[in-house]
């Protein structure tokens, strides 16, 4: 399955029919004595494993195969997977908490959001699954919960969360105490500023930290608080006729408060922000590559066992992505990976030091 996806094919019918024309050259690696299963029995696999146990499998060997950094980042985001609801059942489309290291964008592990919970619930459940060591934490605002920051801390790690207005009295409080502070120009605000042109979008964004917890009335979140933030984005947008020229410009400016239990300067609190709003756009490539958003496998555990197995293809070709030059596509990589499947093997074959370093 994994290796099926890798290269660019989206169904069990695909895949298996794909395979089969490559026999020869896998049998290189397998005996395969039975030849290639039916797509059928690709799709019986995937609703009967247990998810639960193949996602912390997955988790155990990408965990082995990731990059480490100092002050590492751990995002979890969740993702809606629209295509798998059992509209004649009513069902919503399923939630699916994804654990991405901020820094390489690689899949480390997923959760689903069960139909009668929501993340809120289903996020500490993810984390206790994650060893969280020495990393920091970002998860969207829905996540700022006082629990869900006693969860961190009691497993080690950090956070920087947003605070909006599901945290009124605490979004009020830092925002009060870091416009004060800003407005007049106070010593202890670190500022630190951002610009971004990308054809007709231009972003600036200005990122303001003060390391204090003072403004905090909650004593046991002032107690795991070591600093507040503050962002502000002005986008302008040009907006283009059919003969792309420039109608009009839309502004838009956003202002985000943040708090964090990691003493750090404004340039790293920038660095996390950043990146959890980055990770937008990978889960856009990722749908753009696997098509997931139109992935209809819904029966049994089907559809958590093909999203990750798109996940391990995906991290596949973002490990190969990086020995390529700049600029370089994953779609690229696809097709080059499509004649050379000695390179995909070595992820299953090889040790992790050989993969690391070659």
């Amino acid at each position: 399955m994994i290796i099926g996806h890798v290269i660019g094919k989206k169904d069990c019918t695909n895949i298996s029919h794909y395979l089969s024309l490559m026999l020869d050259e896998l049998r290189k690696y397998m005996p395969l004595n039975n030849g290639i299963p039916s797509h059928d029995t690709y799709s019986r696999l995937m609703r009967l494993m247990n998810q639960d146990s193949v996602a912390e499998n997955i988790y155990d060997w990408m965990s082995l195969l990731v990059p480490h950094f100092d002050d590492d980042h751990i995002i979890l985001d969740g993702k809606a997977s629209r295509a798998s609801a059992e509209k004649n059942k009513e069902e919503k489309p399923p939630y699916i908490i994804n654990v991405i290291q901020g820094f390489s964008k690689l899949f480390l592990y997923h959760s689903e959001v069960g139909n009668k919970e929501n993340e809120i619930v289903a996020l500490p459940r993810t984390i206790r699954m994650l060893d969280i060591r020495g990393n920091v934490l970002t998860i969207d605002a829905i996540g700022t919960q006082k629990s869900i920051m006693r969860l961190i801390r009691k497993k080690d790690g950090d956070f920087v969360f947003a605070v909006k207005g599901n945290q009124e009295n605490l979004e009020a409080e830092v925002s009060d105490w870091i416009n004060t502070a800003t407005e007049g120009n106070e010593e202890c605000v670190q500022k630190y500023s951002k610009s971004e042109k990308n054809g007709g979008r231009l972003e600036k964004r200005t990122y303001y930290f003060i390391k204090t917890n003072e403004c905090i009335n909650d004593p046991e979140i002032r107690s795991m608080v070591k600093g507040i933030g503050k962002v502000e984005r002005h986008i302008e947008q040009d907006i283009l006729d059919s003969d792309g020229n420039v109608i009009r410009t839309e502004i838009m400016e956003q202002t985000v408060y943040y708090v964090t239990s990691k003493g750090m300067d404004v340039r790293a609190f920038a660095g996390f922000v950043r990146r959890h709003w980055a990770i937008e756009s990978a889960h856009w490539v990722y749908d753009y590559l696997f098509q997931e958003d139109r992935s209809r496998a819904r029966k049994g555990n089907a559809r958590m066992n093909t999203s990750i197995m798109r996940k391990v293809a995906y991290n596949i070709l973002l490990f190969e992505k990086k020995k390529k030059p700049p600029g370089i596509s994953l779609e690229y990589v696809q097709d080059e990976l499509r004649f050379d499947l000695a390179a995909v093997f070595k992820y299953f074959f090889s040790s992790t030091e050989e993969i690391s370093t070659g």
